[in-house]
């Protein structure tokens, strides 16, 4: 599955063993966020979650690429969940410290690319904060 924030695609996700049944449910996923996307992108993305940040989370959809049975792409099924999007809130907190524990479980230099990157357009383009419109708190 994608993972998107309005039109722009942010990372994937994937469900293992899901059996769907009539009803709301709930079911886990692991997803991979492209930091470099994100951060390629931040200023927009940010004008674009500036109502959810407030609250403490981010509106993400999910958006499916490919339904597989043993290794086997199923069409039919493919076809009906791509026109299901999924949404999401997503609290902001649990996505930071599963990024960066993420992050630093596979390598930590990792971290410190994504820090350097924030840096630099930081520095480029100023204060991304108030110019989403979201106040300081302090």
């Amino acid at each position: 599955m994608d993972l998107k924030s309005k039109d722009l695609t942010i990372g994937n996700a994937t469900i293992n063993n899901l059996t769907l049944r009539p009803g709301n449910h709930s079911t886990p996923l692991e997803g991979v966020v492209d930091m470099h996307t994100v951060t390629e992108n931040l200023l927009p993305l940010l004008q674009a979650q500036r109502d959810f940040l407030r609250s403490g989370y981010l509106s993400l959809d999910a958006v499916t690429r490919e339904v597989e049975y043993d290794g086997v792409m199923i069409p039919y099924y493919t076809e009906v969940m791509r026109d299901l999007v999924l949404s999401a809130k997503v609290p902001v907190n649990d996505l930071l410290i599963n990024s960066v524990q993420g992050i630093l479980h596979d390598n930590s230099s990792g971290l410190q690319s994504v820090l350097d990157d924030i840096r630099e357009r930081s520095a480029a383009k100023g204060d991304i904060i108030s110019s989403i419109g979201i106040k300081h708190r302090r």
